[in-house]
């Protein structure tokens, strides 16, 4: 076995090891590795909870800069070991946090990169007899690796679906992006730890650790402070008896005027590591959260736990399904009720039916997300394949298997069908060089 990662080799969360491949067997049904998108099983209007794993998945962003690529976000997990031990402890990473890890089966048959992504999402790729890596077929990323005369991986490649180009040395620590507009980063190292990121015009966000003790005598080297281009700086503390990240305070260059976020953990018999609450900069509880006895979020609301404002409350089914209650107004008592169900392709939970009894098209949507269709398809590669929303109307869909759109009918089966195709530029995947629409009929 080859290892090109400093930490010691485990199978993924839900995963389990293989004595004659010496690799990890995928799990069976849903994977939690591949669901860290929340609204890959249907934006249900809470902050935001995955519909079909019950995830509490919170992203908070540290630094925006000017809009670039130099930016500093934060991911949250509410499963715990989802995420490795890294510097910001269990449950958060940040979206530098990407790596490639490398094993080879003992027998030396099969060698299988894995592609760590920030929030979490870990995509396996299997190298052919041609020295392709190939993932599972509903992966849009591309990875490639240069190699000396004796084989040793020198360098990675990752493409992700944007066009990113996301650079990674030997020991697959993230060393550069490059946008496709020429905007780019490059990360540097002290050690194992980040110590600077740098954009085109020289600004740099600087990465500062120190040890950190919890539980009377458990230490690590956690991230304590990042300093911004201007020299305000964003400090992370932690507490003492878990260990968890539970402030984040932001100050200016003088260091005046601090700004504290907090985060609270465990509360009415949730998991120690899931998160419960979230404490604004002004003191107010800006969210709340709570949980089943399995560890699943069952309550997202602004507020505290007995608010209304944007209250959505889930239901996890025996049969798989996911009962979603949204309230519109508590004072009232108006609320509404859903029941999602889920296709899994390639361990990933997508959203395939949404019932609602006496809904009607306007009173299912909620304001700031994204209309959900009454019935959906996937195709062979996880793809969109159809929708029917909720008056009836069909929507049909073709993708390539990079998962770039290459045909859409709308109103599919009608008087009024059309449809609009779209040609992709072969060396800027993500740019239409035409696009044409045409009534056609049924």
């Amino acid at each position: 076995m080859s290892l090109h990662r400093f930490r010691a080799v485990a199978c993924p969360l839900g995963w389990t090891p293989n004595g004659g491949t010496q690799l990890c067997d995928p799990p069976v049904g849903i994977d939690p590795n591949k669901n860290n998108k929340s609204c890959a099983a249907g934006c249900n209007g809470t902050d935001p909870i995955n519909s079909a794993t019950g995830a509490l998945l919170q992203t908070e962003t540290d630094y925006a800069g000017d809009g670039g690529l130099l930016r500093l976000a934060r991911y949250y997990t509410s499963v715990n070991g989802q995420y490795n031990q890294n510097r910001l402890g269990l449950q958060w990473r940040t979206n530098f946090d990407a790596y490639i890890g490398l094993v080879t089966s003992g027998s030396g048959s099969v060698t299988t990169a894995t592609v760590y992504r920030p929030d979490g999402d870990r995509f396996n790729f299997v190298e052919n007899a041609q020295g392709q890596w190939v993932p599972d077929a509903d992966v849009a990323l591309t990875l490639t690796s240069t190699t000396d005369s004796g084989g040793n991986i020198l360098s990675w490649t990752l493409i992700d679906e944007e066009g990113t180009k996301e650079g990674y040395n030997a020991n697959g620590f993230l060393v550069s992006i490059v946008r496709k507009d020429q905007k780019q980063l490059t990360l540097a190292y002290s050690e194992l730890n980040l110590a600077t990121v740098i954009d085109e015009h020289g600004r740099s966000l600087n990465f500062t650790y120190g040890t950190v003790t919890w539980n009377g005598s458990q230490t690590d080297t956690r991230l304590l402070i990042v300093t911004e281009p201007d020299g305000s700086s964003i400090n992370y503390g932690y507490d003492s008896s878990t260990g968890l990240l539970t402030t984040v305070t932001y100050k200016d260059a003088s260091g005046s005027n601090p700004q504290t976020r907090t985060y609270v953990y465990g509360e009415n018999g949730a998991p120690f590591q899931a998160m419960t609450g979230l404490i604004d900069e002004n003191l107010h509880r800006y969210a709340s959260w709570a949980y089943d006895s399995k560890g699943r979020a069952k309550l997202s609301v602004h507020g505290t736990t007995s608010d209304y404002v944007d209250r959505t409350e889930l239901t996890y089914n025996t049969d798989g399904t996911t009962t979603i209650t949204n309230w519109i107004d508590g004072d009232a008592g108006v609320s509404f009720t859903r029941n999602f169900s889920f296709d899994v392709l390639y361990g990933v939970a997508h959203l395939a039916i949404v019932g609602c009894n006496g809904c009607t098209s306007a009173a299912i949507q909620l304001p700031g997300q994204i209309p959900l269709p009454a019935a959906a398809s996937y195709d062979s590669n996880g793809f969109p394949a159809a929708e029917i929303d909720w008056r009836g109307n069909a929507t049909a869909h073709t993708y390539d298997t990079t998962g770039l759109e290459t045909q859409r009918i709308e109103a599919q089966g009608t008087s009024v069908q059309r449809t609009t195709n779209t040609q992709w530029d072969a060396c800027c995947a993500i740019r239409w060089i035409a696009r044409c629409w045409m009534p056609t009929t049924p």
